[in-house]
Formats: C-alpha cells, structure tokens, sequence
C-alpha cells in the first residue's frame, strides 16, 4: 500500500541541517530524525529510491520552504523498521 512520506526541518532556521522524516500509510505512521543531510539523503535514495533528478528537487524544495511531501511512496511495514524508522500512534 503506498503512504506519504513527509520531511521537514527541525528548526525554522534555514542553515539547520536537522530533518524528521514521517511516513503515513493506511492506519499507520513511522518517523525518524536525521542530524545532516548526507544521511538523509542516503535514506531518500537507498531507501525510498529517489532517483538524482527527483532528489534534486526535493533538496531545492526543502531548502527554500523547510519542508516537502511525497506521495505514492511505497515501503513495507518491515522495511520501515529495517530503515530505523519508529511505529508512532496514528491518527489517520
């Protein structure tokens, strides 16, 4: 099933380099923190398998707004956890 996956910075300042990343999907909802950028951007690619074009973007996005969202990303239960993501309570 696919789920939306949301980023965003931890801080309002734009030369923090601190992200959460969530990732809704059916009933449940998994997060986890990154301290710089370089580890999220190995998440984004070996993970959730953006490729250099997408993930260019999604940079350009983050850096000028603080935030992004992607939709129809698919990663298994199991795979979430696999990627240290944590299962937190959801609400959708």
């Amino acid at each position: 099933m696919a789920g939306i996956l949301r980023i965003f910075r931890r801080t309002p300042q734009p030369e923090s380099h601190a992200y959460q990343v969530t990732y809704n999907m059916g009933g449940h909802s998994y997060a986890r923190v990154f301290d710089d950028e370089e580890a999220l951007d190995d998440f984004l690619t070996t993970g959730v398998g953006l490729d250099d074009t997408d993930l260019g973007h999604l940079w350009d996005v983050l850096h000028a707004k603080g935030n992004a969202t992607l939709s129809d990303i698919e990663i298994a239960e199991s795979e979430a956890v696999a990627m240290r993501m944590v299962e937190e309570p959801s609400d959708l």
